[in-house]
């Protein structure tokens, strides 16, 4: 039984790092910082034909994507985990690609440094979140994961709620990444579970995590029994 829980731990690990290669390379050293921290005012002069609901989605969104990016600079810094430094620089495109919007419309935005946020609301979040995930890497690796099921959340919201296809495509893009970064998470808290011996995640014992696997990855294997029929011709001899 450990010689077959070592084989699948190997085909885990493989697959996890196909989650990290979904936010970027795994295991390399940053080759370059992240934007500096200053305060950044644009004001538009070309008139919005956008409505104040859409204005406000995008004003949202840009913030929202901000936050994503703060929390996981602070977590690298704190951590030192690459996979929050991969996904920050994704985080950092996401903003810019949410501004080309904002820039396009006319519409008024302020981008305040690192931690900082015009939506009360966003800020608090944002100072939940950062005390959340200070209790060690797991903590901040759920964090990560929380941010993401929020951020597809509202990008599926706000998609129904207008009729731009700019907008629509913009936001279906953000939803893509923001499903890949969910992906690498969920992929990098399984690999750590199973690595610490705990064989537990979201409640799921050894087999249970087998299951979420091939369910995450669509590894091509119809019940858990064809798998663990293959993890068994990889035993070695």
């Amino acid at each position: 039984m450990r010689s077959l829980a070592y084989v699948a731990l190997a085909i885990i690990l493989g697959l996890t790092l196909t989650g990290f290669a979904s936010a970027g390379k795994f295991g390399s050293p940053p080759q370059t910082t992240p934007g500096q921290n200053l305060n950044k005012t644009t004001t538009m002069t070309t008139q919005s034909n956008l409505t104040d609901e859409e204005k406000q989605m995008l004003l949202y969104m840009l913030e929202e994507e901000k936050m994503a990016r703060d929390v996981y600079k602070y977590f690298y810094d704190k951590y030192n985990a690459t996979i929050f430094y991969n996904i920050m620089q994704s985080e950092e495109k996401h903003m810019e690609m949410v501004e080309n919007l904002l820039d396009k419309y006319g519409i008024n935005y302020t981008i305040l440094g690192y931690g900082q946020f015009e939506n009360p609301e966003i800020q608090s979040l944002y100072e939940k979140l950062i005390a959340e995930g200070s209790n060690n890497l797991s903590s901040a690796i759920q964090v990560g994961i929380m941010i993401e099921e929020k951020d597809i959340k509202d990008l599926s919201e706000y998609i129904k709620m207008t009729t731009k296809p700019d907008i629509i495509n913009t936001f279906e893009n953000l939803m893509q990444g923001s499903e890949n970064h969910l992906q690498a998470f969920t992929s990098y808290e399984m690999g750590s579970a199973i690595m610490s011996g705990t064989q537990e995640v979201h409640g799921h014992g050894f087999r249970g995590v087998m299951a979420e696997v091939m369910k995450t990855f669509r590894f091509g294997f119809t019940n858990m029994k064809q798998f663990m029929e293959k993890i068994q011709t990889l035993r070695p001899v």
